[in-house]
């Protein structure tokens, strides 16, 4: 019986290569055809310590057989981040298979992987910096990180809310993404940043949506995809039972969800295209 579709250049005898080895190791469910359906986490692991025995695989000396195996469970990283999909994909395709990448657009899923990629880094360095304006640290942090790989954006960019054509109070988003540079994808994408999640974060995406193309505005006036990112919140310590020792808690990813407006004329319905750190 086939649990998955093999895709992302995984063929199905590198896939029983595979579960043999996740046996042969004495993880029965971090096979690709039982881990990512029976329960496993969706991220598979190479094991990091280990008793060394004949029956760890790891431990053995390196054979040319051990070496191809090795890189296969090194290359499988997760399910495809697209919501709709449940393949199996690569470190060479990023984050999702070879077909919603066509789906969804290659230019737009590669500069939104690379928009994560910084973020992830600017997580790395800055999680455990606790301050009360944190959100503001990982934001300067996150322009200056744009601005280093040469991408054209424009921050803090009002949106005017109109009654009847009347212009009423404006919004601010946090960062127009403009094509040029590593940005291949011809049109702008707004990106809001947040530090922990809310529903309401989605909200303030949807209205950024959806007022913007009502602005006479180049960068909001064909305005369809939105971006956000939330940088994750600080865990509590881990302290041991006497109280005498304490560690901070282990980085944790930022989460990114692509959104794209799915009735252009009313702008009241959006679709969720891809997700990231989830």
């Amino acid at each position: 019986m086939k649990y998955f579709q093999p895709c992302g250049g995984i063929s199905e005898d590198e896939v029983l290569r595979y579960d043999q080895l996740a046996l042969l190791h004495g993880n029965h469910r971090g096979g690709l055809s039982g881990g990512f359906f029976a329960g496993s986490p969706r991220v598979v692991q190479r094991p990091h310590s280990e008793p060394t025995s004949q029956f760890n695989i790891w431990a053995q000396p390196v054979t040319e057989r051990q070496t191809d195996t090795r890189a296969l469970h090194q290359e499988v990283m997760a399910e495809c981040s697209s919501p709709t999909c449940e393949s199996i994909v690569t470190r060479a395709n990023q984050y999702h298979c070879s077909s919603c990448s066509k789906n969804i657009g290659t230019k737009l899923l590669t500069t939104c992987n690379r928009i994560y990629h910084l973020a992830e880094e600017v997580n790395n360095a800055l999680y455990h910096e606790y301050s009360g304006s944190v959100e503001r640290h990982y934001q300067d942090a996150f322009s200056s990180e744009l601005r280093k790989q040469k991408f054209r954006y424009q921050s803090e960019t009002s949106i005017a809310l109109h009654y009847n054509d009347f212009p009423l109070n404006d919004v601010r988003a946090d960062y127009f993404i403009l094509p040029g540079g590593p940005n291949k994808f011809e049109e702008n994408i707004v990106l809001e940043v947040k530090h922990a999640a809310s529903k309401a974060h989605q909200l303030q995406l949807f209205n950024y949506l959806h007022s913007g193309p009502t602005n006479n505005n180049l960068l909001t006036k064909k305005l369809r995809y939105g971006i956000l990112l939330v940088w994750p919140q600080q865990h509590k310590p881990t302290y041991s039972e006497d109280g005498r020792f304490a560690e901070l808690s282990s980085v944790q990813p930022p989460t990114m969800e692509l959104w794209v407006t799915s009735n252009p004329r009313k702008r009241t319905k959006f679709e969720l295209l891809s997700r990231w750190g989830e």
